[in-house]
């Protein structure tokens, strides 16, 4: 059996990060193949969700203030990232197929590198500047040796690219056989430094189906009716969105921060286990969102929701919604809150049509470059 190594930000403890690779690793795996996550672990991945502060790190990039708040902020919420780390962790361990051997710097993956037949990149920020200054070309699949097939799937830049940036990816890009990136935006920056076709692809989570989600979300009911609040940064829009409607539903409201002004509210799962997070969004009676990741498993659930777009990050949703008809599920401003109707349900038989031709489309990606013929 051919085997397949997927790199990309598994340890990341964030719950689209973990089961975008989960969802990657499986749809890989039910097309015939022995697949392992690539347990590459750089610092700049794990500071940002470190229990304790690097105090010399921070000093050097954030100054004496900022690192005293940022250690405060650490020791005030060390219980539930604590909680947080620990269900993460148990869900790496168990749902996903990691190397026996973790690798901390891109000299150590050279050094010792994996053998796979396959390497594929993505989906993430894999190629966004901010990460490969700091921890090399590694997600370049720099590391894998030459007669191996490269591949990168919805791998995002997620910026601009300036000259010296640009050089990375005309010194890395002409060694992959099969390409495809996250936003359309970028295809022809990437195109200049290949004679490959790049395509946009889905992100993974969207490759799987509810059944197979369910197949590892937690099946714990609640005993109250609830909306869940993705709510990924502080928006007021946000806030007053979920009261509105968790009032006409008249439910309680469960989100990912702490109160922040919400009415009804009853707790956080901001610290729970990614498969906790899956049977919450099955059970909830309705879905507010910022994130990009429950937009996308709102719609594999056929749940009703709304999606007040990430400020910085907002495009990738947008995008999503206009693609599958789902616009008017957009709140952008309070004239769209004015218009919200709860009773006006999602044709979801028509919008996963739609979704299996997009899905169509990335599935053949996938095909062509693991050399699956049809």
């Amino acid at each position: 059996m051919k085997k397949v190594g997927i790199i990309t930000f598994h340890c990341a403890d964030n719950f689209g990060a973990v089961l975008q690779v989960y969802a990657l690793q499986e749809k890989v795996r039910q097309l015939g193949f022995e697949v392992e996550v690539i347990d590459f672990k750089p610092d700049r991945i794990l500071d940002s969700y470190s229990l304790f502060p690097n105090i010399i790190r921070t000093y050097k990039k954030r100054g004496f203030i900022r690192t005293v708040k940022h250690s405060i902020f650490k020791i005030k919420h060390f219980k539930k990232n604590y909680l947080r780390k620990k269900n993460f962790n148990n869900f790496r361990n168990e749902h996903l197929n990691k190397t026996k051997t973790s690798f901390s710097t891109s000299s150590d993956l050279h050094k010792f590198k994996p053998n796979f037949n396959y390497y594929i990149t993505g989906s993430d920020q894999v190629w966004n500047p901010d990460f490969f200054k700091e921890i090399g070309e590694t997600y370049f699949l720099d590391f894998a040796p030459d007669d191996a097939v490269k591949i990168s799937y919805a791998a995002s830049i997620a910026k601009h690219v300036d000259e010296d940036e640009a050089k990375v990816f005309k010194k890395n890009l002409k060694r992959f056989d099969y390409i495809s990136i996250r936003e359309k935006s970028h295809i022809d920056f990437i195109s200049q430094f290949t004679n490959k076709n790049v395509m946009v692809t889905l992100d993974p989570t969207l490759l799987l189906s509810k059944k197979d989600w369910l197949k590892i979300a937690s099946n714990r009911k609640s005993l109250f009716k609830y909306i869940l609040v993705y709510d990924l940064v502080k928006n007021p829009l946000i806030i007053e969105t979920a009261n509105k409607v968790a009032q006409f539903l008249n439910c309680k409201i469960v989100s990912y921060s702490s109160r922040k002004g919400y009415l009804n509210w009853h707790s956080s799962f901001y610290s729970n286990n990614p498969t906790e997070f899956l049977g919450l969004i099955d059970n909830a009676e309705f879905i507010i969102t910022s994130s990009f990741h429950g937009t996308a498993f709102s719609i594999i659930f056929n749940k009703p929701f709304y999606t007040v777009p990430h400020p910085t990050r907002g495009n990738r949703m947008k995008d999503l919604l206009n693609e599958l008809g789902l616009a008017e599920r957009l709140i952008e401003n309070h004239n769209d809150i004015q218009k919200i109707n709860v009773n006006h349900s999602i044709n979801y038989e028509q919008i996963n049509e739609k979704l299996l031709e997009l899905k169509r489309t990335s599935n053949l990606f996938i095909e062509e470059a693991l050399g699956i013929s049809r």
